[in-house]
């Protein structure tokens, strides 16, 4: 929503019958255009490998899931190379009378790699091999003489990469933030964000019975709570004192306000009840712990203090209610007791318990079906063929072929989430749509007669029949955040795959945020300036800082590694994809307004702080006490870029940052007017009608203070 910088003070700037109610008993193509064939023509040899996490899924009643694709082509422009077969007398001489273009692509294209990981596996120094299986061989543990491919922890000899791995929020262990681990020199990061580059979360088949049946709700209170730290870094605590004060009934078994014996099995107590509080003690996103996953289990609602995108991990639209802020803590009271007293309603909240989960949740957890430290594997081993790939003398391959020039045959290569080597497919000129793409690897992968990844970790009525289909398809090197929520292809299901194979065209295979920004144009800025660049960078490692002459080394040799490692490359351009972040846009929001405008705006304010100032200026009180039982305090507010200033009242014994920030939002929506930016910003940056504030601070404060400085303390 910008930011409100003029504050001051006292202004400032249908239910499943089989479902248990709470008594226990059941209740009742098109072708390519010619602008894209124009495009094709243009095309020269390239090789697109698609990763398949193209979630392969099922069509059974249960069972739409996820395979992963990637896109990505392998190899750049080559003139020299031939696009067609031999002729038909040059392959007489050779003895070919049968080929024709898949065969010939198959023979072009094939190569050995130097490196045989059966007999060279992975190596990396550190950690446990905890799995049992993986498509690449690997090993952990202390170096014996051999070089690690990686290691845990920084410090590491030149050529082994180093990582972070852990599952605790940023918030708690600043380390644990992407950028920051870039900052500090992680080339691999593992945490709980799917931003990372080997996401390790929570959840899993193996570990949580998700589909377990639901049980009755027999307790009298409506809602458990398991919560023993009573010092979180958010307002869950509060949330908890505030649901209790709306006469919502609440178990408590943990440390906080408990009025129950915690000694139970916390999964059997949480079935006995409608509601479970899944309150994380940080509000981060993609940090959803066992809270969330155990609720599942116990086909108990999930009512949530956490994470802003946690509909990405519930099994459905409906079977969760988030307290997103202070604001929200009566209507979610009063959904819960209306859910309560209402089982055909209540069972809405179930029904994935019995119909099965969206596509999307079950892409979400079958990731984990392949152990963290096996994808690391596959990680690795996928960067070591990217760096042979880089190679001058890596064998150039056409990847395409024109018989006759009537139509050109596209070599595709694909693998399926979880694992490693990259199967073939192919794709004609003619029809380069995603409906052809997605038939393609369906018919590959029926081909190979062998299961999907997740087929052994799932539970049994999620698993379905051998009826496959593909759920998403996208380019080797995205991160899960991006594969399974953000990347598409550009147009609707018929659109062309030619476009996205140019985009994708990179030297070699790029493994990481590769070719997708590449149509981005952006261009990493490496600064000699003002020692507060940070401030004015779209994200904190979109650049490089010479501060001074000690820095030069360092930054050339990030720079170099920069260049030569296309997924670290493209991290830093991921800004451009996910979009900048909130300091950034706050900062460009200020030009939203002109500067001749905005100076109109100070003077005008200025002008009516010396009346206010005058001794004869009316005295206005600001506050109002009602019998001395609590005092409602009147605030001036304004957006940034507004001058007029609009009233918001906050009571005495809600002096909170949430508070103050729960009025300003109501006020302004109250006024429906767009905010000030709204016109100036890209389309890509609009967002939704959905406002949210990124700084309040007192009227009067220069920008830099307002931005960047000022805290309220509230006591």
């Amino acid at each position: 929503m910008g930011v409100f910088s003029n504050l001051r003070g006292p202004r400032i700037g249908a239910t499943h019958d089989e479902l248990p109610a709470a008594n226990g008993s059941p209740s009742s193509s098109s072708s390519p255009s010619t602008s894209i064939k124009r495009k094709l023509s243009n095309l020269l040899p390239l090789c697109v490998a698609l990763v398949v996490i193209a979630e392969i899924g099922f069509l059974g009643r249960l069972d739409k899931v996820a395979l992963v694709d990637t896109l990505t082509d392998f190899f750049t422009q080559s003139p020299s190379l031939s696009q067609s077969p031999p002729a038909r007398s040059d392959r007489k001489k050779i003895g070919l009378f049968t080929d024709n273009c898949e065969e010939w692509l198959m023979r072009e294209d094939s190569v050995t790699y130097s490196r045989d990981f059966t007999k060279d596996p992975i190596f990396i120094s550190g950690g446990e091999k905890d799995f049992k299986w993986c498509p690449v061989d690997c090993t952990f543990g202390d170096s014996s003489g051999k070089k690690p491919d990686a290691a845990f922890g920084l410090g590491q000899q030149p050529g082994t990469l180093s990582i972070i791995r852990s599952m605790e929020s940023a918030q708690y262990y600043p380390e644990n933030d992407l950028a920051q681990a870039r900052r500090r020199g992680y080339d691999i990061v593992m945490t709980t964000s799917l931003s990372s580059d080997v996401p390790v979360g929570y959840f899993s088949w193996a570990e949580y019975d998700i589909m377990a049946p639901v049980q009755a709700k027999t307790e009298k209170a409506i809602a458990a709570a398991f919560i023993s730290n009573c010092g979180a870094r958010n307002f869950r605590l509060q949330a908890l004192e505030a649901l209790m004060k709306t006469n919502v009934k609440i178990d408590s078994y943990g440390g906080c306000h408990r009025n129950r014996d915690g000694k139970v099995d916390k999964v059997e107590a949480l079935k006995r009840y409608k509601f479970s509080l899944a309150f994380e003690n940080t509000n981060e996103e993609d940090y959803v712990t066992e809270k969330f996953f155990q609720s599942l289990v116990a086909g108990s609602v999930p009512v949530v203090v956490g994470p802003p995108n946690i509909e990405e991990f519930a099994p459905a639209s409906d079977s969760f209610l988030h307290i997103k802020s202070m604001e929200d803590v009566e209507p979610v009271a009063k959904r819960m007791k209306y859910l309560a007293a209402n089982p055909a309603a209540y069972n809405q909240t179930l029904r994935w318990k019995y119909e099965g989960p969206s596509d999307s949740f079950k892409a979400l957890v079958d990731m984990a079906a392949v152990h963290s430290s096996c994808r690391l594997c596959i990680f690795l081993a996928t960067r070591v063929r990217e760096q042979e790939e880089k190679s001058p003398n890596f064998k150039k391959r056409p990847c395409k072929c024109s018989r006759g020039g009537s139509d050109t045959l596209y070599h595709v290569f694909v693998r399926e989430r979880g694992r490693f080597e990259m199967e073939s497919i192919f794709l004609r000129g003619k029809n380069l749509t995603q409906e052809a793409l997605e038939s393609a690897v369906v018919t590959k992968f029926k081909s190979l007669k062998r299961e999907p990844v997740w087929k052994k970790e799932r539970p049994g009525s999620l698993k379905g029949d051998s009826e496959l289909r593909v759920h998403r398809i996208y380019p080797l090197g995205l991160t899960q955040r991006q594969a399974l929520y953000k990347f598409k292809f550009e147009g609707n299901s018929s659109l062309s795959i030619v476009s996205a194979m140019k985009t994708f065209v990179c030297a070699r295979i790029s493994k990481c945020e590769t070719n997708r920004l590449d149509e981005t144009k952006g261009s990493v800025p490496v600064v000699v300036g003002p020692p507060s660049i940070e401030e004015f960078a779209p994200a904190s490692d979109s650049f490089l800082h010479i501060k001074s002459m000690e820095d030069v080394e360092r930054v050339a040799k990030r720079m170099k590694y920069l260049a030569a490692n296309p997924a670290a490359y493209n991290q830093t351009l991921r800004w451009k994809y996910e979009g900048p972040s909130d300091s950034f846009k706050a900062l460009v929001d200020m030009a939203a307004v002109h500067s001749s405008c905005r100076l109109c705006i100070f003077l005008a304010t200025r002008v009516r702080e010396q009346e206010e100032k005058s001794p004869n200026f009316k005295k206005r009180p600001c506050k109002c006490s009602r019998g001395g039982s609590d005092t409602l305090y009147h605030v001036f507010v304004r957006e940034r870029g507004r001058f007029e200033m609009e009233s918001i009242f906050l009571r005495g014994k809600s002096l909170t940052q949430e508070a103050l920030e729960s009025a300003v939002l109501a006020k302004f929506k109250s006024l429906k007017h767009e905010v000030v930016w709204k016109k100036e910003r890209p389309g890509s940056l609009k967002g939704d009608k959905e406002l949210k504030i990124h700084r309040i601070c007192p009227l009067g404060l220069t920008q830099r203070q307002a931005l960047y400085k000022f805290k309220f303390e509230f006591k």
